[in-house]
């Protein structure tokens, strides 16, 4: 009988050695949850950002809104419609921004606040970016230095993005692609993809 049982247990372990080959341990090593790790999780996928730059000249004022100084010397413009052309390596990023302004600047000191919503059509994606920017102005012994962030989304075939913006004024205006340009700013920013 324990000759029986002694031959039973030892083809059991043959049996299992030949079904599992040479698989390695049956539960992970270090490597393994190493990996395991940085995997993201199921049904999540990681987004892919892509940083961006750019340069945005303002070249015309649609419409100009409602503008007024008021008694204590700060200049207010609220619902101003400019037109921009934004250029940039990025073909999601390069094209025509339409901002709707509000904003105010004290004529004294040249501080003010700023806030806008935008709408970029990029010349070379059939999409479009949709978005808000908020920001300020920091009066110098010649003018101002503008500085501003904000956010953005994306449709058409920028549908499944994101994009963040940061910006801040150039001293002055270089190689415009417009005649008259009004003012220029140097932009960058990320977009995230969430596919």
């Amino acid at each position: 009988m324990k000759v029986n049982f002694f031959m039973f247990v030892v083809l059991g372990a043959a049996l299992v050695f030949v079904a599992c080959g040479d698989r390695g341990p049956l539960s992970p090593g270090s490597d393994d949850i190493a990996q395991i790790n940085q995997e993201p999780a199921l049904g999540k996928k990681t987004p892919i950002v892509t940083p961006w730059e750019s340069i945005e000249t303002g070249c015309e004022v649609l419409d100009p809104g409602k503008q007024w100084v008021s008694d204590d010397g700060v200049l207010h413009v609220h619902g101003e419609v400019t037109r921009d052309i934004v250029e940039s390596a990025d073909p999601r990023i390069a094209g025509i921004n339409t901002l709707t302004r509000y904003y105010t600047l004290n004529l004294a000191t040249r501080n003010g606040t700023y806030k806008s919503k935008w709408r970029l059509e990029p010349l070379a994606v059939a999409g479009e970016w949709k978005g808000k920017l908020t920001g300020e102005f920091t009066g110098t012994a010649t003018g101002y230095i503008f500085t501003g962030r904000g956010t953005g989304h994306g449709s058409g075939e920028l549908a499944s993005m994101e994009i963040t913006v940061n910006i801040i004024s150039l001293p002055e205006i270089q190689n415009p692609p417009c005649e008259n340009a009004l003012w220029q700013v140097a932009e960058h920013g990320e977009i995230i993809e969430k596919k």
